[in-house]
């Protein structure tokens, strides 16, 4: 029975120790990457420090306002795409049968995809000269 028990706490020991081998590698491990971590944080505040030295507003460029890019009033407009086309001619008479803005458009771009090539034609035309004014206008624009 002695011999049973002492068989029994021999092997607890060396689950134990296997168990303490892995902490042990696993502390190891864990400080490692402690330690990489807190050198990136240093260099990440090192690099912060430099670049709050420099003015922020001289990087943005000067054609900007509060970050955004300055636009032109004047410039032209681009031309409409044939959907938009399509959604500005029919959405009244879709309007009369449905309330709900979400369903409107639904419902648009479900009868835009229904339209056959013959029938959507004339709002690619309406594109094509839309586009064509959009290139008068640009060339005029930029002979400015």
């Amino acid at each position: 029975e002695l011999k049973n028990r002492i068989m029994e706490i021999e092997e607890n020991n060396e689950i134990a120790t296997i168990a303490l081998a892995r902490t042990k590698s696993s502390i190891k491990r864990l400080r490692l990457e402690y330690s990489v971590l807190t050198e990136k944080l240093e260099q990440n505040v090192i690099l912060d420090e430099i670049d709050s030295e420099f003015n922020v507003a001289s990087i943005y460029d000067a054609n900007t306002i509060n970050g955004a890019k300055y636009r032109d009033p004047s410039i032209p407009k681009r031309p409409t795409n044939p959907y938009l086309q399509f959604c500005e001619v029919e959405k009244d008479n879709t309007k009369k049968t449905i309330s709900n803005f979400a369903d409107l458009s639904k419902e648009l771009a479900k009868k835009w995809k229904a339209l056959t090539k013959e029938e959507s034609k004339p709002y690619y035309n309406l594109y094509e000269e839309d586009k064509a004014r959009y290139h008068r206008d640009m060339v005029a624009y930029s002979a400015k």
